[in-house]
């Protein structure tokens, strides 16, 4: 089922997807809409096809039927300088903070700009950081200006998150992408990453798309959660509808790893 809430369109938008991998579905006839400002959790078992659909919508992967439609494009259909135009739109937090090592913080969260600068200026921009203020401000907004200068194996796991999220702010997408972007923190840090993700979104009333590991953050301020299984869409609705009975149908013999987290409704 698709749901929309405006009249313009949702901002994210799968309609009939199927996705295969060596002749077996990995997503099968998923369809999803996420309205501009809405905030979700995509949630479900190993294997359920969570990650295919966020690549889907951040257009690194293209679907073998169905539509795929993000911010009123169809990604498949660009090429060249309208599909560069249009990932500019699209900020993706991955699994890993996909920070480029030998870069210092600055360099980093500077290549939120990538989108919009000449080959040549990204290539001066490793010598002489440009828009230093705009990657200063951002750092402070997420409590690392400190670190400007500081090398991402010299920050702890969370600080690196919190560098890759100014990075987005930098960037100022129209939809959020995060695909298990706190999986290797603790509750509390991963915590503060969806905090500041939801803080982004309403920034720019933008949609976000977030799967999450821990159940326990569902309680973050998420408007809907969708669940996946056996990639198709098991069921969505509001954190609160989400009880320990339809976790269980959701996650299957997977729900035992989960059985001391609080969920809510349960």
């Amino acid at each position: 089922m698709t749901l929309t809430s405006a009249a313009a369109g949702p901002a994210l938008e799968l309609d009939g997807v199927t996705v295969r991998a060596e002749g077996r579905p990995i997503l099968d006839g998923v369809s999803l809409a996420i309205s501009a400002g809405e905030k979700v959790a995509l949630i479900g078992p190993s294997g359920a096809g969570k990650t295919t659909v966020l690549r889907l919508l951040g257009s690194s992967l293209w679907a073998n039927s169905g539509a795929v439609q993000v911010l009123g494009d169809r990604p498949s259909e660009l090429r060249g300088r309208a599909l560069r135009r249009h990932r500019r739109r699209v900020g993706f937090l991955r699994q890993d903070d996909n920070l480029v090592p030998p870069l210092r913080v600055v360099h980093n969260v500077s290549m939120g700009r990538l989108g919009d600068w000449s080959m040549w200026r990204a290539a001066w921009n490793l010598v002489f950081p440009r828009d230093l203020d705009r990657a200063r401000e951002a750092l402070r907004e997420v409590e690392l200006e400190d670190r400007l200068w500081a090398l991402p194996d010299e920050l702890s796991g969370g600080e690196r998150q919190r560098v890759a999220i100014a990075r987005l702010i930098v960037q100022s997408p129209d939809v959020l992408l995060a695909d298990e972007p706190v999986s290797a923190l603790d509750v509390r840090l991963g915590r503060q990453i969806i905090e500041l993700l939801m803080r982004l979104a309403s920034a720019r009333d933008a949609g976000l798309l977030v799967s999450l590991h821990s159940l326990s953050l569902l309680d973050s301020g998420f408007d809907r959660v969708i669940a996946l299984r056996d990639g198709r869409v098991f069921w969505q609705g509001e954190p609160a509808d989400l009880d320990q009975s339809m976790l269980r149908e959701v996650y299957g013999v997977e729900f035992q790893g989960f059985a001391p987290t609080r969920a809510p409704g349960g």
